[in-house]
């Protein structure tokens, strides 16, 4: 091999040498557009499932605040119609959008078991706000404020912790 390449002309040399560093530059374009293509999958994927789900719960997060506020509001005026249908809409779209993260979290494979333990809690904590507001509602204001701060309260406080811890 070191005799033919001596034998060879300057001419052939550089051709030779001009044909192996052009392979190797389009080897090296080559292994940069692929890594460029997989992180570019990566970045879609974190978009389309991550960040969406990070939205969704903190939408989850807003609907129960939006919850608490207006089982105050019903206790504060216990005939105010648009508080009711306040703590209604609120209520809905928090299971709607735990329904969305749900189905998302089992298509990503992550997070299920920390919205599978939500949603106990959110019935356990609707079950209590719904006897506060037939109390509100029956005149026993005092009782509902005591049952909002002992139980409502304590629970919604175990439900916002578990939004906020299971997703970090």
């Amino acid at each position: 091999m070191s005799t033919l390449f001596r034998n060879l002309t300057m001419r052939w040399k550089f051709t030779i040498f001009g044909i192996l560093a052009t392979l190797l530059l389009l080897v090296a374009v080559l292994q940069s557009y692929n890594g460029m293509r997989a992180s570019e999958d990566r970045v879609d994927t974190f978009v389309e499932n991550y960040q969406t789900l990070a939205f969704i719960v903190s939408e989850m997060h807003t609907q129960g605040i939006q919850t608490e506020q207006a089982i105050r509001n019903v206790i504060l005026n216990p005939s105010d119609d648009k508080a009711m249908a306040n703590f209604k809409k609120a209520n809905e779209e928090f299971l709607e959008s735990h329904k969305s993260a749900s189905t998302l979290a089992k298509s990503i494979g992550k997070y299920e078991s920390a919205l599978e333990k939500l949603a106990p809690l959110w019935h356990e904590n609707g079950k209590i706000k719904d006897e506060i507001i037939n109390l509100a509602r029956s005149g026993s204001q005092p009782a509902s404020i005591e049952m909002l701060a002992k139980q409502e309260t304590p629970k919604w406080r175990e439900i916002k912790a578990q939004i906020i811890e299971g997703f970090q």
